[in-house]
């Protein structure tokens, strides 16, 4: 869903009508919003194997802390980006770069859990 947000929003940084740019900014929404059930689901798997109720809290608050963080911090990054190139199209590239290293980070991190995932399904097995 990140690449299809980060596709998106390529497209639409080159786009000059309001229909193609309300178009794309609609998929690209769709492939945040669309990819955040999958993402949680991932971390909650992950911090799930911890220990407690407590440390997956933990966990989820440091999560959502910094998704905090980047909603404060993403529209001057977009503003730096916008002053310095003298146009939008730009910043919405960087933030596509951004939505592929998402996704480059989630499609690494859940080969590592289903690895991980099997490797304990095939010890449960054993004894």
């Amino acid at each position: 869903m990140f690449c299809l947000g980060a596709r998106a929003l390529a497209v639409l940084s080159h786009s000059q009508s309001p229909v193609v740019s309300m178009t794309f900014l609609t998929l690209a929404m769709m492939g945040v919003f669309g990819a955040q059930g999958v993402f949680f689901a991932m971390i909650i798997e992950a911090l799930s194997g911890v220990g407690n109720r407590l440390s997956l809290a933990a966990g989820l608050a440091i999560v959502t802390t910094c998704g905090n963080v980047g909603g404060f911090v993403g529209p001057y990054g977009i503003g730096l980006f916008v002053s310095a190139f003298g146009d939008f199209k730009f910043a919405l590239l960087a933030v596509s770069m951004v939505f592929l290293s998402a996704a480059l980070l989630v499609a690494l991190c859940g080969r590592r859990m289903l690895g991980t995932a099997v490797l304990a399904a095939s010890f449960r097995g054993a004894l």
